[in-house]
């Protein structure tokens, strides 16, 4: 890589560019749905809780 220009690193409109799955990527899906999951929660426990 070192032999390349930045000219050659230009991207254009419909370009797609694939990343590896790293550990990373692991935990913000994980953190996504726990993170949805508890919003539902929430919301479901509020509601129970005004019609009291």
């Amino acid at each position: 890589m070192a032999q390349r220009r930045n000219a050659d690193f230009v991207l254009y409109p419909g370009d797609t560019v694939f990343i590896d799955h790293s550990p990373w990527l692991t935990v913000r899906d994980v953190f996504s749905v726990v993170t949805t999951a508890a919003v539902i929660t929430s919301a479901i426990a509020q509601i129970l809780w005004e019609s009291r």
